[in-house]
């Protein structure tokens, strides 16, 4: 039986080698979105988000579907790693653009197989994106675009708004990934502070 622990360290060992020769990145554990309701075990932040789900034998399922609703309001790309127990199951609960990987334990050695490789998730959606940022990160953007004016003084949602009304979809998603990139610190509490 293979813990999260394990699998988790399997994953970001994947994602260390496969990195190395390709476009810079940051991998955020235990990421938050849609305002606390959700965080998935692990996102790499580089020209995508990139999310990782872990389902592993000690996990049950019974949060899969709601989870899979908030992370595909985020992700442009999501994989599941999960062991043979699940394997069925979860082929049956996740939209099929997600990836899809199991966990094999053999002569003392673990290893990642694709079962199914992730493709593009085209149904992310802005205001939730919009929501991945900091009050300091949303004023930043809109002074930056010197197309929005008395932003200053509005509340997280008047912010939300007006960032949905000043940038199309395709600048929101550049500009939330590049503060997720650009971030020095991540706070606990994802919530917007």
């Amino acid at each position: 039986m293979l813990s999260e622990q394990e699998i988790r360290s399997l994953i970001l060992e994947s994602i260390g080698m496969s990195s190395k020769s390709t476009t810079p990145h940051r991998v955020v554990e235990e990421f938050g979105m849609c305002l606390g309701e959700s965080r998935i075990d692990i996102a790499v932040i580089n020209g995508s988000l990139i999310g990782y789900e872990i389902k592993s034998d000690f996990d049950n399922l019974k949060r899969l579907p709601s989870q899979f609703h908030n992370y595909s309001l985020i992700m442009d790309k999501l994989i599941v790693v999960t062991t043979h127990k699940h394997l069925e199951k979860v082929k049956s609960l996740v939209p099929v653009w997600c990836g899809l990987d199991v966990v094999v334990k053999k002569d003392n050695t673990v290893q990642l197989l694709t079962i199914r490789k992730p493709r593009k998730n085209l149904m992310t959606d802005p205001l939730s994106l919009v929501q991945l940022l900091w009050r300091d990160e949303l004023i930043e953007a809109l002074e930056k675009s010197g197309r929005a004016t008395n932003f200053k003084n509005q509340n997280k949602h008047g912010l939300y708004k007006t960032m949905l009304e000043t940038f199309t979809s395709k600048s929101l998603k550049k500009i939330v990934r590049d503060f997720l990139f650009s971030r020095s610190t991540w706070r606990v509490d994802q919530s917007h502070a």
